[in-house]
Parts: structure tokens; C-alpha cells; sequence
């Protein structure tokens, strides 16, 4: 070997692994890892895994999967996070800043590990060091079905928390590691295209721009940051350029990986960058020692090392799709093989949109034959464009014009399509799905190609109709809120819509609500109806007949005191308003009604005079035995008076964690605390969901920390 890069490669270390890597199917092992890394956050795995390893007992190679598990392990042992509430004190450098709307989001280092910290605008900078005293604050798990993860998240991110700083004192001003990064950061915000060159080299641009929330929703928004589609274009233009050269390979390998480490750089290390890069260089060091090693076991060996030198990535979902993805792809090699051309492309998309269904709920059938045109679009001219536009920069108004035309063409042919839709997935569910359809695609005969596209359509059809007709309540964690999904022989209730909804609903394959209430017309309980109303089938609006709403474009019914929604067996009682009040709180909708052998009273915002109204009226008839505390619990509601005639065992407090108002108020707990009620609160149990079907446990919370 005479090239440059074959001398570099004969002194890397891994060369004296020749005698291991002679071993071929490596996947195998990897497999099992996989599923002991799932399992650690889905219990039940374990059976799938115990299963795997059973059925291949006599291949797996035990010494290697025990030396895998175990280097793994004692990482994730080391890297466990600290517990909320720790003392944070110590040296800390600035090593990366987020600038949002009102805040810096500032990630800073202590001791190899980090943090962040928010602060008040262009009050820090890159390479900033302050000495820190304060303590962690962890963030939030998943506090609703199928939603985001925040602690997940930013530890995918090797983010320990976020510090709530007593004391800070500046230190001085330092090199950073990413300065170059942020200095082309601000050179790219001198061009019209900017937030497009953002997304593309920097993988972040300000996600309020209108572009962003089309591709996001069409299922686009993947092209428009730089992937392997765009840099291995790039790569293939670089070494045609030197292969007029007369090139050797070893220096275009070089200049590949050179090329791929600028783009891991302005990446900030990215996951989806990681695994360009080690594979890359694993393909080129296996090429130059003349391993012949199959493209799946480098791929097992690209995951491993990628988890082996950060750790923090088996807490990312981006990790697990790619992992599910490329497996599946390169176990579909020969499938794929069959077809040529255009409709190679096309059966590449529709089976990776099929591959991400579990993971984003729904495709479309139109995307996925225009993706093969898309993916051209975006992987040459995209990239080739934006590209030349940091050399030539006259092609920045003609690529904002090209842009501007392909959106208005995307947001035309996308504004009614059909989609295909599927419930959300747990990780078990979701292996369940990819196993059929792996089995689906593998199927050589007709025969078995039906049959497994039977046992998907069941599957998929069972999941869906226990979600739409299971009874249920849930009391979603929304912050400073209040949002409530109802679920009953098929009908589907929301009562109010501060956030969370639409997400909710999608991710249960809910494509419909019989019933919209809004409460009354406050941005804490209605801040997500217009969304909700455009993108979902609202069969009735319901409206306080006193209050003073926005104007909605739909059928809507205006109730008082005692009127009656029915739906299904599932009738609700209308109490309040009673009159018409001057405090628009008083205003609120009050319900009541009977599910699951329980009763429940839905208040609203109502406070002192409402609610000694409604006890005076009704008095023994409020009994109830769920009570949805009023105005978040706040001093101005739950009167003893009131409490007195509801006499609740359970109370549902809906609220934003260490909110501004100190809600809930220590009085309104204490009074509840007098009539032994058992309290949930959205801050500290997350979503609160009541099952009646269940036989012991009825309720279950989504518990943050």
C-alpha cells in the first residue's frame, strides 16, 4: 500500500483486531445488545430478548455479546445523571449558546460535564468561565402518552439538567471549541437564505419560520438539514473532481473524511453525523486492509462504537430510528435488487415510510411517490445551491426565489392528500410491527406476503379501535392549563384546549371529536381550539351561553345550567353557568357526569361567587366523587362552603410546575386535605389518566421525575 492514506491506516491500532474481525455476521450479537438497550427502558423487551437469545443460543458468540454488555453497561452506569436537587458548584466554561425568543439557553461544562443555564440575552458568550453555585434541576420525562421526553433529550445530548444558579462570578474570556462554528453561524445570517444554510450546515434554524412548520407536517423537514443523501453527493462530486486528477484513493478517502468531519464539526457532533463518519471510515480502513466484511456488520459496528464514545446516545430516539432504519434497508438488499431505476426509488421510500410509521404516525401516499423526485431535488440542486451560494453570493436571491416557488408547489399538491395513519407505539409494540413487516418484505411467496400483510392490518386495525373505544379520562400535563380528553364507546370529548391535544389525539389515532367544550373564552384553556378545529373533524362546539369567545367558523352550541350534551351512553349535565356575571371566570361551563361508577365535576375557572351560587342551588346534588379543582388552585375558588357539599375523594389540580402565581395555594390544599380528598397535580404526577377497565389500580400518572 503506497497511498497516503494506507500509511496512516497500517499505524491505527485496529489492525490488530484482523484476528476478531475475521468473524463474519456480527449483526447477530448486535442484535441482542440492541434489544438489552431497549429493554432497559422497556421492561418488557426482556421477553423478546430472552426469546432472541434462546432461538439462537447456538450462534451468538457469548463471549463477545458478555464484553459488549458489559463495556456498555459500566458506561451507563458512569454516566448515570446526578439527582435532582444537587449542589452544582465549581469552574464552568461556555460551550454552546441557543438563542430563543426571550432567553439564552446556555450549555455550560463543570468537570466534564454539562449543564445549561438560562439567562437573560447576550449576557454570555463562547468560552466564557464563571464559577457556578447552585443546584440541578432535572428535566421533565414524558408527562404525556407518547409525548416528548425532555430528560430523554438533552441526555441524548450528554445534558445532566438544567442549574438554578444562586451565585455566578466571572472568571475571563477563553478559547472555545466552537467558535469558528458560531462566527460561521453569524456569517450565515447575513444572507436572505439564512435560515435555510442554518438547517442545512448548522442542523438548527428558528423553528417559527412558516417553512419549517410545512416540511415538519408534509414529513420533509429531514431533507432540508445536510444527511448522508446531501454529503454523499458531495462526496461522489469530490472524488469525480479527483479522479480527473488522477487522484490516488488513499488521499480522496483523506479528503472524504475531511470533508465529513466538517460537517460532524458544524454539526455539533450530531448523531446522524456520527454515523456517516464512523462508517465512512470503517468502510475505508476495511477496504485498505482488504477485510471483506459485509456492509450490515459495519454497520453494527458504526452503532457500537457510536454508543461505546458517547454513551448519553442510547437515550435518543434519532439513535434507535436510524439503527431500525439502515438495518432494515440492508436486510431488504435483495429485494431491492429486483427493481431498476425510478421504481427502485420509489419501493426505497415506501418501505422506509413504512420502517417510520411507528415512530411519527402517519405517511402519505402521494409522498412517497414523489419522494424519489424530492430526494433529487434536495440531495443536487438543494445542496449544490447552497453550496455555491457561500462562494457566489448573486445565488442567494435566486435560490430564495427558487424556494418560495417549490414551497407554494408543496403546499398546493400536500393541501388534500391521503395519508396513511397509525396509532403511536411503544417500543414494544413498535418491534412487534417492524418484525411483520420485515417478514412482510422478506416473503417469497404470495402466499406469505398476504398473510403477513394480514397479521400487520390486524394488528394496526386492533391497536387503533383500543384506543378509540376503551373509556377513559386524561387530565394532560399542559403547563399553566387545562386540557382533558374523554374517551367512551367510541365518542371522544375534549374539555378545554390549552396544548397538548392535537399531538395526543394523533398519537392515539383519533381522527375525530364529537365534542369540543371550552370552558369558558381564557388563553389558558382555549389557546389550541383553532388548531385543533383546522386539523381535526370537531363534530359540535360547546360554549359557555354567557361567555365572551373569539369567533369560531363552525356548528356550535351555546349551554347554561341545565342542559344536556349526550354522547353515546355518556351524558353530561350541564350546572353553570347559572346567570350571567361580570367576572368572566364565572362565566366558566360547569359539568357533571357519571363514568366508570364514578361521578364527576369539571369547574372550570370559576371562583367565590359562582361556586357559592352552584352550592346554594343544587347543594347535596354536587356531590361528587372526582372534582376538577377550579382555577388551577388558586385562592380565589374552592370554597369550604363549596368543598362542603362536593365532598370529593380524589381532586385534579391542572398547573404549570413552580408557575408564577404559586399555585396551588397552600389554603385551598389545606381545605382539601380536611375532607381527607387524595390530590393529583399535573406539575408533580404529569398526565393523570383514569381507567375503569383496569382491575385494580384505576388511575396511573406519567410521573416527571
Amino acid at each position: 500500500m503506497n497511498s497516503f492514506m494506507s500509511n496512516i491506516l497500517e499505524f491505527l491500532p485496529l489492525k490488530k483486531l484482523n484476528h476478531i474481525l475475521q468473524y463474519r455476521n456480527l449483526h447477530i450479537e448486535c442484535y441482542a445488545v440492541f434489544l438489552s438497550i431497549i429493554s432497559l427502558f422497556e421492561p418488557l423487551c426482556l421477553i423478546v430478548l430472552c426469546l432472541y437469545l434462546y432461538l439462537l443460543r447456538y450462534r451468538i458468540r457469548w463471549y463477545f455479546f458478555g464484553i459488549m454488555m458489559l463495556s456498555i453497561m459500566m458506561l451507563f452506569i458512569i454516566a448515570t445523571p446526578p439527582k435532582k436537587g444537587t449542589n452544582i458548584e465549581g469552574i464552568g466554561r461556555v460551550v454552546d449558546i441557543d438563542e430563543t425568543l426571550y432567553q439564552d439557553m446556555v450549555t455550560i461544562k463543570i468537570d466534564y460535564k454539562k449543564y445549561h443555564l438560562y439567562v437573560s440575552k447576550g449576557s454570555m458568550s463562547l468560552g466564557d468561565s464563571y464559577v457556578i453555585r447552585g443546584k440541578l434541576e432535572t428535566y421533565r420525562k414524558q408527562t404525556t402518552p407518547y409525548g416528548f421526553n425532555a430528560y430523554s433529550y438533552y441526555l441524548s445530548q450528554g445534558i445532566k439538567g438544567f442549574v438554578i444558579v444562586d451565585s455566578k462570578e466571572f472568571l475571563d474570556h477563553g478559547f472555545s471549541f466552537y467558535h469558528l462554528r458560531q462566527q460561521f453561524k453569524s456569517l450565515l445570517e447575513t444572507y436572505k437564505s439564512s435560515p435555510y444554510m442554518t438547517l442545512f450546515f448548522l442542523g438548527k434554524t428558528d423553528k417559527e419560520h412558516t417553512f419549517y412548520e410545512m416540511y415538519h407536517e408534509i414529513g420533509l423537514i429531514f431533507l432540508l438539514s445536510a444527511s448522508g443523501l446531501h454529503i454523499y453527493v458531495l462526496i461522489f462530486g469530490l472524488k469525480k473532481c479527483m479522479n480527473v486528477w488522477s487522484v490516488k484513493q488513499g488521499y480522496q478517502d483523506l479528503a472524504s473524511l475531511l470533508l465529513l468531519g466538517l460537517f460532524l464539526y458544524l454539526n455539533a457532533f450530531q448523531l446522524g453525523t456520527q454515523r456517516l463518519f464512523i462508517f465512512y471510515l470503517m468502510s475505508a480502513f476495511f477496504r485498505h486492509q482488504k477485510i471483506h466484511i459485509q456492509k450490515l456488520d459495519i454497520l453494527q459496528i458504526t452503532f457500537f462504537l457510536i454508543v461505546v464514545f458517547n454513551i448519553s446516545g442510547i437515550y435518543s430516539s434519532t439513535l434507535l430510528i436510524l439503527y431500525v432504519l439502515f438495518n432494515v434497508l440492508y436486510l431488504m438488499e435483495p429485494l431491492l435488487s429486483q427493481f431498476n431505476g425510478y421504481f427502485k426509488h420509489v419501493m426505497i421510500a415506501f418501505i422506509c415510510q413504512l420502517i417510520l410509521l411507528p415512530f411519527f404516525n402517519e405517511t402519505s401516499i402521494l409522498l412517497i411517490l414523489l419522494m424519489p423526485i424530492f430526494t433529487l431535488f434536495f440531495s443536487k440542486i438543494y445542496s449544490f445551491l447552497l453550496c455555491s451560494i457561500l462562494v457566489f453570493r448573486p445565488f442567494d436571491g435566486l435560490f430564495m426565489k427558487l424556494m418560495d416557488r417549490f414551497n407554494f408547489f408543496l403546499s398546493m399538491i400536500f393541501s388534500k392528500e391521503l395519508s396513511i395513519v397509525i396509532p403511536s407505539l411503544s417500543l414494544l409494540t413498535g418491534m412487534i410491527y417492524i418484525y411483520f413487516l420485515v417478514c412482510f418484505l422478506k416473503s417469497k411467496s404470495i402466499i406469505n406476503r398476504m398473510t403477513h400483510m394480514m397479521l400487520i392490518f390486524l394488528f394496526v386495525l386492533l391497536l387503533s379501535l383500543y384506543h378509540e373505544y376503551r373509556t377513559s379520562i386524561m387530565f394532560l400535563d399542559v403547563g399553566q392549563g387545562d386540557s382533558t380528553i374523554i374517551t367512551h364507546e367510541g365518542c371522544v370529548i375534549v374539555i378545554d384546549a390549552y396544548g397538548n391535544v392535537t399531538d395526543t389525539l394523533k398519537s392515539l389515532n383519533l381522527n375525530s371529536i364529537d365534542y369540543l367544550i371550552l370552558t369558558h373564552a381564557d388563553l389558558d384553556h382555549t389557546r389550541e381550539a383553532e388548531n385543533i378545529i383546522s386539523k381535526t373533524h370537531v363534530k359540535k362546539l360547546v360554549l359557555s351561553a354567557y361567555g365572551d369567545y373569539q369567533p369560531y367558523q363552525m356548528p356550535t352550541s351555546y349551554v347554561k345550567a341545565h342542559d344536556v350534551i349526550t354522547c353515546k351512553s355518556l351524558n353530561i349535565n350541564i350546572l353553570g353557568p347559572l346567570k350571567s356575571y361580570d367576572n368572566e371566570n364565572n362565566q366558566s361551563i360547569v359539568l357533571q357526569f357519571r363514568l366508570g361508577h364514578q361521578t364527576f365535576l369539571f369547574t372550570g375557572d370559576i371562583e367565590k361567587e359562582a361556586e357559592f351560587d352552584l352550592a346554594s342551588f343544587y347543594q347535596e346534588k354536587l356531590k361528587s366523587d372526582v372534582l376538577k379543582i377550579a382555577h388551577h388552585g388558586s385562592i380565589t375558588s374552592s370554597t369550604d362552603m363549596f368543598l362542603s357539599y362536593v365532598f370529593p375523594k380524589i381532586a385534579i389540580i391542572s398547573l404549570g410546575y413552580h408557575n408564577k402565581f404559586d399555585f396551588p395555594h397552600d389554603d385551598v390544599l389545606d381545605r382539601l386535605n380536611k375532607y381527607r380528598t387524595k390530590i393529583y397535580r399535573t406539575d408533580y404526577d404529569g398526565t393523570i389518566m383514569f381507567l375503569p377497565s383496569r382491575k385494580k389500580e384505576k388511575w396511573i400518572t406519567y410521573i416527571p421525575y
